[in-house]
């Protein structure tokens, strides 16, 4: 249980540590982080993609290695107040809040996807995102399942990312990450 206690600490600690950070940066105009609230549909929308990502990556990852995933060994709880909760929050908050802030005001371009205009801050987050759970390898995932979440997360990334550019909100982000990681862990120990 001591495992559970640093990873709530570590989280909390991270997130306040850069808030403060931020905080100073910004001279306290959070709002140009994302610190926003938004319509309901993109929320809805974010809900309905994070569903839809997270059925098929675990379809596919349960059809190469089968079921299990280390992380789904913990209390109720520590899963919904670590991996539901505590993890999508904060990495929201670094991922699309800041350091997407950050690329954007830097560089400026763009790619279209059909009709859908895709910035470069939005590609390059979601490739830093994707990369960045490569470390759940370590935790004692099969690698075949860690290459399966790094592009299943790198794609969660590019929707995030969308909606926290289009919206100017970090709202739709954290809903999505946070049914993305609800429902993976459910899916995880139905299937």
């Amino acid at each position: 249980m001591n495992q559970y206690y640093a990873e709530i600490l570590g989280s909390l600690s991270f997130f306040v540590v850069f808030v403060i950070f931020v905080f100073r940066r910004s001279k306290g105009n959070f709002r140009e982080y994302g610190f926003n609230l938004c319509a309901v549909k993109p929320i809805l929308v974010s809900i309905a993609i994070g569903a839809i990502l997270v059925i098929l990556a675990s379809l596919i990852s349960n059809q190469i290695v089968g079921k299990g995933h280390p992380l789904n060994d913990n209390t109720l709880i520590v899963q919904v107040l670590i991996y539901w909760l505590l993890k999508p929050i904060t990495e929201e908050v670094f991922f699309r809040g800041w350091l997407q802030t950050i690329i954007s005001k830097r560089v400026h371009s763009s790619i279209s996807i059909a009709t859908i205009k895709i910035s470069y801050a939005v590609i390059f987050t979601s490739l830093i995102f994707g990369i960045f759970h490569g470390t759940l390898y370590f935790s004692g995932m099969n690698g075949y399942k860690v290459i399966n979440t790094v592009f299943f997360v790198t794609v969660l990334g590019l929707f995030t990312g969308y909606y926290r550019e289009k919206t100017n909100s970090l709202l739709p982000s954290i809903v999505n990450h946070i049914s993305y990681n609800a429902l993976g862990g459910i899916i995880a120990n139905v299937l």
